[in-house]
């Protein structure tokens, strides 16, 4: 039996297991994650948020990847100093801080937004234009 015992934090609840811990903040961390007193479960909710976010913008800088990828096939280049700011503007959009991005330079236009399945979705457009003068 392990000499740390999971005591949830938040309310003191002792939550018996047979796991044994390393130390007594993972037993804690145990305890917390069984516990089901309202400040356990909150806890629980912004970590599973937090878990959450952390997978989705790791997809967003994957697909960022995929895009400038994308645009080299065709020929076309975005500037790499443009990645960071592209993430910055997933997680503004993911955290509901705004609706959507969109970003424009040059020739290309990338809209940065929430799909319908939740997903963070880019999409890029190029516009090449010809002005004609006589």
């Amino acid at each position: 039996m392990s000499e740390y015992k999971p005591i949830c934090s938040h309310c003191g609840q002792v939550h018996f297991s047979d796991t044994e811990f390393d130390t007594q903040k993972e037993a804690n961390d145990f305890a917390k994650l069984k516990c089901k007193c309202p400040e356990a479960q909150d806890w629980q909710e912004d970590t599973k948020r937090q878990k959450e976010r952390t997978k989705r913008l790791a997809a967003a800088e994957e697909s960022i990847d995929n895009l400038y990828e994308f645009c080299k096939n065709r020929g076309k280049t975005l500037p790499e100093e443009m990645k960071p700011h592209m993430l910055e503007c997933a997680a503004l959009v993911y955290d509901d801080k705004i609706n959507q991005a969109v970003l424009q330079f040059s020739k290309f236009k990338i809209a940065i937004k929430i799909n319908q399945k939740g997903i963070i979705a880019f999409a890029c457009s190029f516009t090449d234009t010809v002005k004609m003068e006589q």
